[in-house]
Parts: structure tokens; sequence; C-alpha cells
């Protein structure tokens, strides 16, 4: 692909799907693939000029997704399966996000959009529109797909059309921006048959599963010879969907291989990629490195209340923190990109955690199990100065007791811990409402003027740790 012209000059850009699309190049199984995508609305972005807006400066809908592609694979047949192997994700330099009322979530923006514009690194995406916050690479390709054969694509016409008869939301074939426009355009010789690129489908496509990344492989089913690969929608974070509008989409290159699978899979049902799979949680999905620390803690005899409190939710109070640091709508843009177990706006019963993946249990908690009533978590980092870190430990040990003989701490076992740059980090809780009495308190006043003398505070997204998805610290005996 070239992202330096326009999706409509580059004849390795399409944003329709159909068996006669021309191929742009062949390549062996097993040969280096590097796809140069652009986003999926094909946008020219400069973070100097604005950061935010309240709508995409793009009007319709018409380009997208912008893919690159197709590829021709020596000695694939239609009826092969194709294994693509994502070897190596690299993010463009911008991206952008846009959300409104539309989506899961959408209700939360009343009938305002918004548009944010970020800078991105090999790390984490930042944007000027949100200070403060810093988002984890965790870039992906929206889409993966082959194309079409003939038969699928009369059936998937046949069934669209009378979905859309029926007042379902379709996006029919529209010649509004097509590429390859010879082929799908206004003038083109087969507009009404070019499938939109919106939903996923038998060939893959649209799926928008963030565990395709790198590393992963992609099984796909060829309904024409040479199977047709092409890829898009590149992501640099999101989280389980897309739930009030889009990613963080963004351009960059993608290097894949791929392979003609002997004795492939039954594609029909069934999974369709190698990525990590997801446990549920009574609706809440459950990432597999957790799940693996819930399995592990209940071979040692933990409640499912004790699995939740100490092995997952340490890994959501940066989410949690985030919600309460800024507005609701910009909590929801944060939250959707991390894809951690607690979801913005979703109320949910605690269940017992499920078994491993065969089954999965629905025994509610016993009364042992029940939550106790809860106060108000803290986590505070503390920098120690040069050559007081030892009155620093000193004062951590000393101030939650100290707080529980003032009535202001629960009896919550409190939690330090070092960070790899040094930084103390305690986690406590607060009796509800003590957080007010506290600041009017003159001796916790006191004690926290010693604090001061000791130590600067620092917010969490200064922590080494807080690109990290499973952050891990050494911990400090209180």
């Amino acid at each position: 692909g070239d992202p330096s012209v326009s999706c409509a000059e580059d004849p390795a850009c399409i944003n329709r799907l159909h068996p006669a699309i021309p191929m742009v190049t062949k390549v062996d199984p097993g040969e280096r693939i590097v796809f140069i995508g652009r986003d999926a609305f094909d946008l020219t972005l400069d973070p100097d000029e604005f950061s935010s807006a309240k709508a995409n400066p793009r009007d319709g809908v018409g380009i997208v997704h912008a893919l690159t592609g197709p590829v021709f694979i020596n000695g694939a047949k239609a009826g092969d399966v194709l294994a693509v192997t994502i070897e190596q994700m690299e993010p463009a330099d911008v991206g952008w996000t846009e959300a409104g009322p539309f989506g899961f979530a959408g209700d939360q923006f009343g009938t305002d959009g918004r548009f944010i514009v970020w800078r991105i690194n090999a790390d984490y995406a930042v944007s000027d529109a949100l200070p403060g916050v810093r988002i984890p690479n965790a870039s992906f390709p929206g889409v993966v797909t082959t194309m079409p054969g003939e038969e699928l694509l009369a059936d998937v016409l046949a069934r669209e059309t009378a979905l859309l008869d029926s007042g379902g939301a379709v996006m029919n074939p529209d010649p509004d921006e097509a590429a390859p426009a010879m082929l799908c355009g206004v003038d083109g010789t087969s507009p009404s048959e070019c499938l939109r690129t919106i939903p996923p489908r038998e060939h893959g496509g649209n799926m928008d599963i963030r565990y395709i990344t790198t590393g992963t492989t992609v099984y796909l089913p060829c309904f024409i010879d040479g199977c047709g690969l092409a890829v898009g929608d590149f992501h640099y974070a999101q989280g389980d969907g897309e739930v009030a509008g889009t990613a963080i989409e963004m351009g960059g290159r993608m290097t894949v291989t791929t392979r003609i699978v002997e004795d492939p899979p039954d594609l029909v049902q069934g999974k369709a990629n190698d990525a990590p799979v997801d446990l549920v949680f009574d609706r809440i999905p459950l990432a597999v490195k957790e799940a693996l620390y819930v399995d592990a803690a209940r071979s040692l005899g933990a409640s499912p209340f004790s699995s939740l409190w100490r092995y997952i939710f340490p890994n959501v109070i940066p989410s949690l923190v985030v919600i309460f640091s800024v507005n609701v709508a910009d909590a929801i843009m944060v939250l959707i990109f991390q894809g951690t177990p607690q979801r913005a706006g979703v109320q949910v019963e605690l269940h017992d955690f499920p078994g491993p993946p065969t089954g999965a249990s629905n025994r509610r908690f016993d009364d042992e199990d029940t939550l106790p009533d809860m106060g108000e978590m803290v986590i505070v980092a503390y920098r120690p100065k040069a050559g007081r870190e030892s009155e620093l430990l000193d004062l951590v040990r000393d101030h939650v007791p100290f707080l529980r003989r003032l009535g202001l701490a629960t009896d919550r076992p409190a939690s330090a811990m070092r960070s790899n740059n040094g930084v103390i980090v305690e986690v406590f809780e607060w009796e509800d409402g003590a957080i007010t009495s506290a600041h009017e308190n003159p001796e916790v006043q006191a004690l926290w003027k010693r604090f001061a003398a000791v130590c600067d505070y620092i917010p969490l997204y200064e922590l080494p740790e807080a690109k990290d998805m499973f952050a891990q610290f050494d911990p400090i005996n209180l």
C-alpha cells in the first residue's frame, strides 16, 4: 500500500469485497508479506493542528474500510484453509477515536459526539484533549479477510437484502467512494454486487477481536483460487468491541506469513483463531491470564471472593481510578481501549468463577463468600526524596493503623509495594465518607505533613508499570 496518496489513487487499496477484485501481487506460502495500511477512513491528521472536534472531519462512510490487498497466495485453491500468522504490528504516529450516541455505551454521550486525535509511539498513545491519560500499545488489525466466492457472494447479498427489507441495520452495496472504482464505483461493472466491509462474515472480515495480534494465527477459508488476502482497519488499542464508536484507529505496517493448512479444521463452527480464549465471569470477559490466577488460587483453597479481591481487582484498579478522575464520557473512551474485566456502565451480580474451558459453574456465593460492605479504595504513589526511603517506609507502616485508630480506615488488609523505579505504592480502604473527615482532622494533617517532608506524591500513570496490562511490583511487608 501507499498511504502517501489517497485510497482512490492507490491500486493496493480496496474498501469493498468481490471475487473479481484484481490481486495486487502474488506470494508463496511462508513468504513474509508486509501490508502498509491506512486508517479505516483514510484520514490525514496533524495533532498539532487540533486534538479534538465534535465529529469526524470526513463526511460519510463510503470510504470504510480502507484495506490493503488482495494478495494471491500461490498454490491455494478454493476450499483450502489459509493460516495467517501475524509476526509484527508497527503503528503509525497518529491515530484517532470517534465516540458518540451509538453502540453499547452511546447513551452516556447524549446527542453529542466527540472526535479525539492521538499522538502514538511504540509504547503508548496520548492526546492533548485528554491530559494525564496514556493508553498502552495493544495494536491489532480489525479486518483480516479473504475474498468471497460467487456462491457466497450471492448468498450474502440475498440474506443482507432480506434483513434490510425487514428493518435491520445493513449497509448494502453502495458505489460512493468505492474502491476499486472500475468494479465497484458509480461507473463500475458490478457496483450492486460489491460487499461492504462493515460486518464479519464466513470469509473473516471486520472481526475487531483485540486478541488477533502479534503471535496469533488466524484460519480463514478460501472461496477463490489464491484466497485474496486483505487486511486493514488497524487499531492501536480497543476493549472487547467498539462499544461507543471506534477504537484508536490508525495506519501502520503489518507483517504476516501464510501457509495452506493440511487436514484443516472445520471452520463452519467453533473458533477460527489461535488467540487466547476468554472465559466469562457473569457476562464480563475474563482474560486467560486472570483465569490462570483464579485457577491457581482455587487450587490453594481460596474462595471466589478471595480470588476476585486478591487476583482480579488489583488489575482493574487503574481503570476505576480513570472513572473518578475524568468525566464519564472521557472515562468510557479510555475504558473501551483497555478491555479490563471491569466495564463502565454494566451492573453485574457476582457469581462463582468459571472452571476450566470444558465448563463453567453457576453456583452462587455461599454465605461466607458474601461481599462485605465497602468503603472507598485509594491507591497512593510516594516517590521518596533522596536518602529518605527508610523514613518513608516507617511512615507507610504506621499510616493505616493510625487511620484505623481514628476510625477512618477499614480493617481490610492494606498493601504496599515498590515500583521498579523506587516509588512506594500504598493501597488501603477508607471508611465510607472518611476522606472528608481526614482532611479536616489536625492529627491526620500533621502526619501527612511528615509524609511531604520525605516524599513527593505522583500520579499513577507516571509509574513505569502503568503501561503494562498486568503490572508487577515488589511486595513490602507492613
